[in-house]
């Protein structure tokens, strides 16, 4: 059995913000910045989540790396496991109280690819690891109370034709004990080869669960019980997007997207939008056709962005 990878990585991707730039709901100077003590360049990008900046790295050797929310960093832990080859991270996810988790494939000298979370302590040790054969995670995120979420896709057994029907989420304990599954493979109108997780995002705050697939243009609200609160199609943000760089859930449920567009040959753009209830359509905050700004996160009416990575800015919602 091999599970189908996604590294998640944007190899090389410069945040830089440009001078034709067009702002409807940002003020762009910074109320906060903080600067990351390490090159990130050709690094995937990092993740904003709960007060934590924490990120994987694949070369020279896979590793979990974690900062608090001043830069400062806390850890750099090496991913290896005795039975694997090769450990080839996919994206992290830091908890309020201090724990980190990491998910990825672990290669074997037989062919096997097995995918797997780690849990992580403050300290960076890893405490626990999960591995599964009908399973492979491609988003985690971790709810208030320790939960730790994610999305993910079955895994075709040999010699079967069609993918079965599972749940996309699963949600573990803290002691990996498996507590809930929610949201059918069968309830999306999608192939597998364009599944609902791919492409995904997995967010939460305080009060829910926001799951939005890219493929299936659609998103939905769940409890941290796994129930389902609302669910509805999404158009999508822009025509001519390239790569989502950023989803972000706010404290007060307001949802943030920054994309990455190709403009021309080489040329790319950035785009950072805001979901509109009332007409439910994205609205364009903030524009800039010669460069990339990503939102990481909110902290009240603040957004953190990066304009220059590994630089993160808090800047004021208007």
């Amino acid at each position: 059995m091999t599970a189908k990878l996604h590294s998640g990585v944007l190899a090389g991707m410069a945040l830089l913000l440009g001078s034709a730039l067009a702002s409807a709901g940002l003020t762009l100077s910074p109320v906060r910045s903080i600067e990351l003590p390490d090159d990130l360049t050709a690094k995937p990008i990092p993740k904003w989540e709960n007060g934590y900046i924490v990120r994987y790295e694949i070369e020279p050797v896979a590793a979990v790396v974690a900062y608090d929310r001043n830069g400062r960093r806390l850890f750099r832990t090496p991913l290896s496991f005795p039975e694997a080859e090769r450990v080839l991270p996919s994206g992290v996810a830091a908890s309020r109280d201090g724990r980190f988790a990491v998910h990825g494939s672990a290669f074997h000298a037989d062919g096997l690819v097995v995918p797997f979370v780690a849990w992580l302590d403050a300290a960076g040790r890893i405490t626990r690891v999960l591995r599964w054969t009908d399973y492979a995670p491609f988003q985690l995120c971790f709810a208030p109370d320790g939960t730790l979420w994610m999305a993910g896709w079955a895994l075709r057994r040999p010699g079967e034709e069609t993918l079965p029907d599972h749940d996309i989420l699963r949600a573990y304990a803290p002691n990996g004990e498996l507590k809930v599954t929610a949201l059918p493979f069968s309830s999306f109108a999608t192939s597998a080869r364009r599944h609902p997780a791919k492409e995904s995002r997995l967010v939460a705050n305080d009060k829910t669960l926001l799951f939005y697939s890219r493929t299936a243009g659609e998103w939905v609200t769940l409890s941290f019980d796994g129930e389902i609160l609302s669910r509805s199609p999404v158009p999508p943000p822009r025509p001519d997007i390239d790569i989502l760089t950023g989803f972000v859930l706010a404290p007060d449920s307001s949802v943030y997207l920054s994309a990455q567009m190709r403009l021309d040959g080489r040329k790319r753009g950035s785009s950072v939008l805001r979901w509109d209830k009332a007409t439910g359509a994205w609205r364009e905050i903030l524009y800039d056709n010669t460069g990339v700004v990503a939102v990481f996160g909110a902290e009240g009416d603040q957004l953190i962005v990066s304009r220059r990575l590994p630089q993160f800015d808090w800047v004021r919602i208007d």
